[in-house]
This record gives C-alpha cells, structure tokens and sequence, in this order.
C-alpha cells in the first residue's frame, strides 16, 4: 500500500467545510424536546448511531499495521462525512466494493463485525442520553412511566448476541429501563405508519431514506396525517453533494432542518463520531 497519506482533495474539502460549522452540529448528547409536558415512552435508535458496522466490515479486510495506521490517520476526514460511503474515505486500500458489499452481508462475518465494529462517541454518552430522558420524564410528574427502545440495525443482516447483552447491561447499569428490544431492517423497510406513530424520540442514522419520496410512510409524514407531530427527531447531517464554502453547507442543512421540522415536534442534528484515539488493530478482530 502506499505510504502517501495525502488527502484526496474533494475529502479535503468537505473536511474542511464540515469543520467549520457552528458548534452545535457537532453535538451528539441529548436535547431536551420542545414540549416540556410531554412524557417519553418509546425511544427508536438506529443501531448506526452506536456502532459503525461499515467501518467495521472494512477492517475485517486489511491485514497489516501499515493499513491500520492509514485507517486511523483517516478518521477525522471520516468522521465529518456528510454520505452513507466509507470506502471513498479510505481510497489507498483499494478495496472493491463488490467485496465489501458482500462482506457486509456474509452470515459467516456478522458476529466479527458487530465486534470489530468502533463504538461512536454516542455510545459512550447513551448512559447520560437515557439518564436525561428519565429526567425529563420526572420533570413531567411521569416518573413511574415505562420506557421502551428499539435498537433497530440498518447495516447488516444479524447483530451478535454479545453485542445486544452488552447493551442491556449498560442500559440498566445506568437506568431502570428493562423494556429492550432488538430489530433489522434495510432502508427502513420495516417502519409502518402506526409504528411511527407510538415514536417520542427517534435517533436516525439516515433520515433522508425514511424520508425519501420512495418509502411508504414518506407522504404520512407530511400534511394532513403528520405522523411524527409528536416526535423528536435527532438525525446524522446529511448532504448530497460537497460544499467548499461553510456557509454554504450552513445554509442547505439549516433549511432541511427547518423543512422537515415543519412535519415534527423539533429536529435536531448529532454527529456520532469515532473517537480518534480508538484501538483499531488486529487485536480486536
């Protein structure tokens, strides 16, 4: 592999615009919602937020110090992606993307990417994120109300079973939720207008594809059902060409936020980053 670690300009670029931005699209902790009398039950979280099962399907395919340190020294242009790539982010492993993509889905390769897989800075702080939560419900009189989550993996067919126990210990080592439940699904598919509809708070990985002209529920979100009036929506920026200039950028992603924050109780942006000085080497494989 070639040892240049120079940047491909267009990565570059974005790099450059994304880092600019003001503060407060690169926050990834809790936001209170709007309605602060309204009580939260039933919590969505892409699965995608947590853990990044590409990135995690890419290290399963190198195979030496010299491509891991390349990964590592790739990660902050990585991190302020604003697509769904990640094999663009890594252009000097040249890997084919048929192989990736078929690395993604392989049943013999699920449990090692659920593990390899970088935690993003989401995960660490989901314990503050659902102590928040509980709080909020406090300050509504709610404080006995149950509340339900729903990890739902958008990436790859299963997630290991070591992976959800994890997850579950963690959620009750900081809280009293018990209700935990697991789901997959590709491209939201499985999302049904009634479901959306028992939704308080979504955290979204890929907002554009639920909300693609293309998806079922995408005219239900809009006028008159407004399915997702009485939700909160925390969704990854996304943008769907390169902006040189952060005002630029500022200006497309503020108008999508108040656009579809037209069809919700409030939007909001986080950012789920891989901590630059995450272990990434073949130990964890």
């Amino acid at each position: 592999m070639p040892t240049d670690n120079k940047i491909d300009p267009e990565l570059k670029a974005r790099h450059d615009a994304v880092k600019e931005l003001p503060p407060e699209y690169d926050r990834w902790k809790f936001t209170e919602i709007e309605d602060e009398f309204t009580p939260i039950s039933r919590i969505y979280i892409d699965m995608e937020m947590l853990k990044d099962f590409k990135l995690g399907a890419l290290l399963t395919l190198i195979d030496s110090e010299a491509k891991y340190d390349y990964v590592r020294s790739q990660i902050p242009y990585y991190n302020h992606r604003l697509d769904d790539d990640t094999l663009k982010y890594f252009p000097k492993l040249s890997i084919d993307p048929e192989l990736f993509n078929q690395r993604l889905i392989d049943p013999k390769y699920q449990v090692a990417i659920s593990v390899v897989a970088p935690n993003t800075t989401f995960f660490y702080e989901l314990g503050d994120i659902l102590f928040n939560i509980i709080n909020h419900n406090h300050r509504t009189g709610n404080d006995t109300l149950s509340i339900k989550i729903d990890f739902v993996t958008q990436t790859i067919p299963a997630l290991a079973d070591r992976i959800k126990h994890a997850l579950k210990d963690r959620i009750r080592k900081y809280t009293n939720i018990r209700d935990v439940a697991f789901y997959q699904s590709k491209d939201y598919e499985f999302v049904s207008i009634d479901y959306l509809k028992t939704l308080d708070i979504m955290y979204l990985y890929s907002y554009n594809k639920l909300m693609n002209e293309q998806h079922p529920c995408a005219n239900a979100i809009k006028f008159p059902d407004m399915c997702f009036s009485h939700t909160s929506i925390f969704a990854r920026p996304v943008a769907d060409k390169v902006y040189e200039d952060p005002e630029q950028l500022l200006t497309e992603l503020e108008y999508t936020r108040k656009v579809v924050g037209i069809f919700c109780r409030d939007f909001n942006y986080v950012s789920p980053h891989i901590p630059e000085a995450i272990k990434l080497d073949a130990e964890k494989r």
